[in-house]
């Protein structure tokens, strides 16, 4: 609701103002009086007027000089004035008022009937004025407001970037530790378990035997820690890729049984698998993922359980032509798990119990990385148990089911039942490492497989022996003095016309974009160290066996 306006009253004469306050009455205003020009002077500075009605003709000060000052104040000049007199009521009185700032001038005696229209009229004017600077006035708040919002937001996303290149930066100072620590642990731990698997071929006593495996276990687990971390990272940073290719999941769990029952020894345990064989086998997923959760899962169990038995199931249940849910289960008879500890099992560092980590070891990362895994894959991860008697883990994922003939697996299983333990390669490697002891186990390995190998300390010398002799393979390290793999790679490649040897990366960096590098390059394949006679005996089968012997080194044997 609009305040009352306000009408300020000068006269010199008491009854003029008692007269113009009775008038003023029915109008609903607040009335000011004055009874001369300074008081009407000070009045204005102290109330918000809307309409001043002034005499002329008073002592000290006359209306004139009182309009005029008001005129001469920006705070004032906008008051509208009409001038009241008896006495100046010619022309040349009346120019002179309007010179002076009035908007009107009235003679006295004043018509009641003309005055109060007047004022009701420029009273219209001041609540339009009002009104009209308060929407404007509102206007500036909400333009002040949205300003003030418009800065916060600016500053807000100005903060929101800076801690988005922080992270960014932290992700990238992350990984490159990881890189850099997992080199650095993995080049020395390929010469331990190198030397130990070269040594556990040797005609040993069985005090040496025990011995030599105490250190390769132990070395494998310090690589599963490795390993565990590194995938924790990856995970953790949404950097994980799947494969999508064909693979048999029935081989995949053989496989993975194959690769810890070595762990049972000792322990009463009865491994096996149930996979019913009218239940389809064959896939396109990513196998090497499925193995990493079965490895977990089938290591948890041969850990915690002393004897007894440890089973995997498989179960196939086709939900279109084109998806098959699959679950897997994995039971064992061994320590089981508190049902309280069960819902945190599969958090990051979590074990049932401190207990637990200070008898069997582990990071406890293992089982929230198969979560995380299988949650990737669109699939559910969960444990039922009782402590004291046992565990059961499943697993749920949906894969794509894939034709194969029986042809095809008749030739796998006949390759695989002529394949000899120990294979022999009639061929020429070029080992480029600048690790002596690396050297020294991959030299050993190859040359247990009867190839011949010649050996170079770092890029450049790997481009001469490459100018001056041909090879049949190249296991080319990435991290080296002088010129490292990558450069030496582009190199080989730019040399090569027609035939084109394949080139292994043989590296201690284990990340993806590692990975990507090496074929960017050029490189055809990737191994990690540590690595086994088996995974360097697997990429001498593709790569000697796919790849026609070179004849011009065949001439010279």
């Amino acid at each position: 609701m609009d305040k009352k306006a306000k009408i300020l009253i000068v006269d010199d004469t008491p009854s003029n103002l008692v007269s113009l306050q009775r008038v003023l009455r029915e109008l609903e205003v607040d009335i000011i009086t004055a009874d001369c020009g300074n008081a009407a002077l000070a009045n204005t500075l102290k109330h918000d007027i809307a309409l001043i009605l002034l005499d002329v003709q008073m002592p000290l000060m006359s209306g004139y000089e009182v309009a005029q000052f008001l005129q001469d104040n920006p705070n004032t000049n906008h008051i509208p004035i009409i001038f009241l007199t008896a006495a100046y009521k010619d022309q040349k009185h009346h120019v002179r008022g309007y010179e002076s700032g009035a908007v009107d001038y009235i003679e006295k005696p004043i018509n009641d009937e003309i005055l109060i229209p007047k004022i009701r009229f420029f009273l219209k004017l001041y609540h339009a004025q009002q009104q009209l600077e308060q929407a404007l006035a509102g206007e500036k708040s909400a333009n002040t407001q949205l300003q003030n919002e418009i800065e916060l937001r600016e500053k807000l996303e100005q903060e929101r970037l800076q801690a988005l290149q922080q992270a960014q930066l932290a992700s990238k100072h992350r990984a490159q530790f990881l890189a850099t620590m997992s080199h650095e642990i993995r080049t020395p731990l390929n010469g331990v378990l190198g030397m130990a698997q070269l040594i556990g071929q040797m005609q040993l006593t069985d005090e040496l035997r025990d011995k030599i495996d105490i250190i390769i276990n132990s070395g494998s687990l310090l690589m599963t820690l490795i390993n565990d971390i590194l995938d924790f990272s990856k995970l953790d940073s949404g950097q994980i890729e799947f494969e999508n290719i064909p693979f048999d999941l029935a081989h995949t769990i053989n496989d993975v049984m194959s690769l810890l029952a070595v762990n049972i020894t000792g322990k009463d345990i009865d491994l096996s698998m149930e996979y019913p064989s009218d239940e389809p086998t064959h896939f396109s997923g990513d196998p090497s993922r499925i193995s990493q959760i079965l490895v977990n899962l089938l290591g948890n169990a041969i850990k915690f359980t002393e004897s007894g038995f440890i089973r995997i199931k498989a179960k196939c249940h086709p939900l279109n032509t084109n998806q098959t849910q699959v679950r897997l289960t994995v039971q064992d008879s061994g320590i089981g798990i508190d049902k309280a500890h069960i819902d945190k099992l599969f958090n990051s560092f979590t074990q049932a119990d401190s207990s637990t980590t200070r008898k069997f070891g582990g990071t406890g990362l293992g089982l929230s990385i198969c979560k995380q895994l299988v949650e990737l894959m669109g699939g559910k991860i969960w444990l039922e148990s009782e402590l004291g008697k046992g565990s059961c883990f499943f697993v749920e994922f949906v894969l794509t089911p894939v034709a194969t003939t029986v042809d095809d697996n008749a030739t796998n299983q006949t390759e695989c039942q002529k394949m000899p333990q120990t294979a022999h390669f009639d061929a020429k490697i070029l080992l480029v490492e600048d690790n002596e002891i690396n050297q020294l186990v991959a030299a050993n390995m190859l040359e247990n497989f009867g190839l011949v190998v010649d050996i170079a300390v770092d890029g450049q010398q790997a481009i001469e022996c490459f100018r001056q002799n041909s090879y049949d393979l190249i296991f080319m390290d990435c991290l080296m003095p002088v010129m490292d793999g990558f450069e030496a790679t582009k190199a080989i490649r730019a040399m090569q016309t027609n035939h084109r040897t394949p080139i292994v990366a043989l590296t201690a960096n284990a990340l993806a974009q590692d990975r990507e590098k090496c074929f960017k390059v050029g490189m055809d394949d990737f191994v990690t160290k540590p690595f086994t006679a088996t995974q360097l005996e697997k990429v001498l089968n593709q790569w000697l066996k796919t790849n026609q012997l070179n004849p011009s080194y065949k001439a010279t044997q």
